[in-house]
């Protein structure tokens, strides 16, 4: 008659254990289902945004972001801060681009790979309006656009000569695995687990020198955000978030600046360096 009492208090130990570990298991599953439809979506909608340390910056860089802040008549340390937002979808994507400080967008992006184009026009023409309304007369000397609207990124980092691509890419934590959810399931157990105000899942770890919160929102949508903790990084630190949905359909541009246009944009520039060495600035 013993046995039974302590054969009914084992069997009630072990299902309090095993109800107590599907409570703590629940939240980790529901998370690794999301990151699961998160790299089975067609679409991804995004905003990203990077905020850069000028002190980490080659010189090059700092060159191009002095630049931009006097060509769009904006704060420097307004040009340390950008804002992305757009769609990947069939291994494409788009972008538009926004500065702290300016209103509105700067100009847009198309990428596929490794490959990206940036629409040249759009931005030109944002400089034209900044400028123009700080230095009227000099700036209605500038000469309207006369050049295919897009350029690809590899260009404009010709012209400028600065690594503009590795200046502006965070480094997001892994990528949704579309593996399986048990694969999902297995990182996020590697990482450090808190619960977010509303209840919400919150993941943290350190990587690549950032310390990084990734947070799983349903059905079908995450944010993270990281902090560099080494003083070492050029991005400073991060913001992300996106969502799954729906393929969409996104096509590159038709047209790309041709080598005879690049020579043309590049004597264009020079103008622009010249306007910059009358009002006391050196590239």
């Amino acid at each position: 008659m013993k046995k039974k009492p302590l054969a009914i208090a084992a069997i009630s130990i072990a299902c309090a254990a095993v109800l107590c570990a599907v409570v703590w298991a629940f939240p980790l599953l529901q998370a690794a289902r999301v990151w699961k439809r998160m790299a089975d979506a067609g679409n991804v909608d995004y905003k990203i945004n990077i905020t850069l340390d000028k002190e980490r910056l080659s010189e090059g860089q700092r060159q191009f972001l002095e630049t931009v802040s006097w060509i769009l008549q904006a704060e420097e340390s307004a040009c340390l801060s950008w804002e992305a937002s757009g769609s990947v979808s069939g291994g494409q994507g788009y972008a538009q681009i926004s500065c702290k400080g300016l209103e509105g967008f700067v100009t847009d992006v198309y990428f596929s790979g490794d490959d990206a184009f940036v629409n040249a026009r759009m931005l030109y023409e944002t400089v034209q309006e900044n400028f123009t309304g700080a230095h009227p007369i000099l700036g209605n000397l500038l000469p309207d656009w006369e050049y295919s609207d897009y350029i690809s990124l590899k260009q404009i980092e010709e012209i400028f000569q600065a690594d503009i691509m590795s200046m502006c890419r965070p480094n997001l934590p892994g990528q949704p695995s579309g593996k399986s959810v048990w694969d999902n399931l297995a990182a996020l157990l590697r990482m450090e687990r808190k619960k977010a105000e509303g209840g919400r899942q919150q993941f943290a770890m350190r990587q690549d020198g950032y310390q990084v919160t990734l947070e799983i929102e349903e059905p079908s949508g995450l944010a993270a955000w990281g902090t560099d903790v080494t003083g070492g990084q050029a991005i400073k630190s991060w913001e992300a978030e996106a969502a799954g949905g729906p393929a969409k359909e996104i096509s590159l541009p038709e047209t790309v600046m041709e080598q005879e246009e690049i020579d043309r944009f590049r004597e264009l520039w020079k103008m622009a360096e010249g306007a910059l060495g009358m009002f006391g600035k050196e590239r």
